[in-house]
């Protein structure tokens, strides 16, 4: 079974120390645009949970703007 690396660094960004979380996202964002595309389910699926995660700590305009970025990628397509 193969395991893909955006995966990997979503779980990592789930159970990470509070100042790890936003860089693993990243990176996980990154990893799935360059090895999907950009308009990939698995560049959404890092969107979705990047966010959750910001939703959850309070950071909401910075969680609307993913929100809006993942509805883009749709209606670009």
């Amino acid at each position: 079974m193969r395991i893909e690396k955006y995966k990997m660094l979503l779980s990592a960004a789930q159970n990470a120390a509070p100042e790890q979380q936003q860089i693993l996202y990243q990176r996980a964002y990154s990893t799935a645009e360059a090895s999907y595309g950009k308009h990939s389910p698995e560049v959404y699926a890092v969107l979705s949970a990047l966010t959750s995660h910001l939703e959850n700590k309070g950071i909401y305009g910075d969680a609307l703007a993913c929100r809006e970025q993942a509805k883009f990628m749709f209606r670009g397509s």
